[in-house]
């Protein structure tokens, strides 16, 4: 943070489990990337490498396993695990927030 003002944001933010960098990333996403990422948020469960194992083949249902590497090499989705997720658990909850705020069709439509 370059200035004060810029540090409260930032405190702010945090406090209400925002976190821009992802909502940036987020916003631009469409198509495939978008419906997994939405599928991402709606199943926490998939964090877990066990469950990832068991419902890898539903969440890529009709979507190439090549999008979750452009998730990852776009920094929504941590680099460094063998399950997807988006970081930590807030993030999560604040990436399926942002999406149902702002991706309202996409997140109901994987959702059913």
């Amino acid at each position: 943070m370059e200035t004060l003002r810029g540090l409260e944001q930032l405190a702010r933010d945090a406090n209400a489990f925002r976190y821009q960098d992802l909502e940036d990333l987020l916003r631009d996403l469409d198509g495939d990337r978008l419906k997994l990422a939405a599928r991402i948020a709606l199943v926490p469960l998939v964090e877990a490498v066990d469950a990832w194992e068991a419902l890898r083949p539903i969440i890529l249902d009709h979507l190439a396993a090549t999008e979750l590497d452009g998730l990852r090499r776009t920094n929504v989705l941590a680099k460094e695990v063998e399950a997807p997720r988006f970081g930590h658990p807030t993030r999560r909850d604040a990436a399926c927030s942002f999406l149902d705020a702002n991706h309202w069709e996409a997140i109901r439509g994987e959702a059913e």
